[in-house]
């Protein structure tokens, strides 16, 4: 669908209201709806490195309280699929992100880039 991308980063903007909010609850409902976007365009995209990658992104920044953690299956999907991707800006920001908080780009201990 090709308005997923708008979609995903639209549900990041409400994540990043989340951290922004001084009120527990909007904090949450933030968060919450940011969350079932996501999950709604990831669910409708499931082979979308970009999606995978941003919902990484939030997960390893979250408190584990709020049990959001598909962390292993997107990195190993990301792992399958980096190398066949055509866009080199993405392929970057996803190898860096990787370096960044350690997490090998292989599974094979080989990563290179």
């Amino acid at each position: 669908e090709k308005d997923s991308p708008k979609m995903a980063y639209k549900s990041m903007i409400y994540m990043l209201q989340s951290k922004e909010s001084w009120n527990p609850f909007k904090k949450y409902s933030y968060f919450n709806k940011g969350k079932v976007i996501l999950e709604d365009v990831i669910e409708s995209n499931k082979n979308n490195l970009e999606l995978r990658f941003l919902r990484l992104c939030i997960q390893i920044n979250i408190p584990k309280f709020l049990n959001y953690d598909h962390m292993n299956e997107d990195i190993r999907f990301i792992r399958k699929k980096i190398f066949s991707i055509s866009d080199l800006d993405l392929k970057q920001r996803i190898i860096l992100f990787f370096k960044e908080h350690q997490i090998q780009i292989s599974s094979n201990n080989s990563s290179s880039l």
